[in-house]
């Protein structure tokens, strides 16, 4: 393990969201993922970093939900901050479906947090990924992203090597 990283499974942070809240981000599908997940599992833990026009909404999505226990919406963060966000989490998810080149995955792949990505014929993000091997492409939907999420959490092992893939392909960019 990197100096200073530890090691995914020992992480504070189960999944974060790092980028601004607008539509196209889809941050709605991943609040809806953690709270089909929060039923069996009460102790998962979900930061979404960012701010943008839908906050509102998806403050008032998370009340709705019953997740407020789960899900911290923390607003913009100071650029030097997200790193150490990154590095506290055991993954990203990314359920974004337009996406540019997607360099918050490769922030978050630096930090071992294993990145979880929607497949989207509008987004690049799913390129920076090698499903299985550096983190997981999967499909737009809550369903997927909390199959994801819970497979990764109820196979550390797995988890671990997906978070040293992860810092390998970032090291290698």
């Amino acid at each position: 393990t990197a100096a200073g990283v530890a090691n995914a499974a020992e992480r504070a942070v189960d999944v974060v969201y790092v980028g601004r809240l607008i539509a196209e981000k889809r941050v709605d599908v991943l609040i809806r993922a953690i709270a089909m997940l929060a039923e069996r599992r009460p102790a998962v833990r979900c930061v979404v970093i960012g701010d943008g026009p839908e906050r509102g909404r998806l403050e008032a999505l998370v009340r709705e939900l019953g997740v407020s226990e789960q899900v911290a919406i923390t607003g913009r963060l100071p650029g030097d901050e997200v790193p150490r966000r990154l590095g506290s989490a055991r993954m990203l998810a990314m359920p974004s479906a337009r996406e540019g080149y997607g360099i918050t995955v490769v922030e978050g792949q630096a930090a071992g947090a294993v990145p979880i990505v929607a497949l989207s014929p509008l987004s690049a993000a799913a390129d920076l990924v090698v499903d299985g091997v550096d983190g997981l492409v999967v499909d737009g939907s809550a369903d997927a992203f909390a199959h994801a999420i819970a497979g990764l959490l109820d196979d550390p092992d797995r988890l671990e090597t997906l978070s040293h893939g992860a810092q390998a392909a970032a090291a290698s960019r």
